[in-house]
């Protein structure tokens, strides 16, 4: 058996998500950040998803240690955050 396939599989089945910041937009959501999380401590992650075309790409190239598997959708979830002085405030 190869070093890779004795690695331990973490699957994740959920959302990735659109965060737009007073820097831009970045990838955000539950399987994204865990799934980094779980790829930093050593598992092989696979994430099943559902995002725009366009997105998919631009994932695969923000976080290429995950193995992405994205079905078609027309729109991601996007979430706005507004940071104050008194916190964060998220809008979706």
């Amino acid at each position: 058996m190869t070093a890779e396939a004795e690695r331990p599989v973490y699957l994740l089945l959920g959302n990735v998500t659109t965060d737009l910041t007073p820097d831009g937009s970045t990838f955000g959501g539950t399987a994204y950040y865990s799934g980094r999380a779980a790829a930093a401590l050593g598992y092989r992650v696979v994430v099943a998803t559902r995002l725009p075309r366009g997105d998919a790409r631009g994932l695969a190239a923000s976080a290429p240690e995950i193995e992405w598997r994205a079905g078609a959708a027309d729109a991601s979830a996007t979430f706005s955050n507004i940071y104050l002085p008194e916190g964060r405030t998220q809008l979706v």
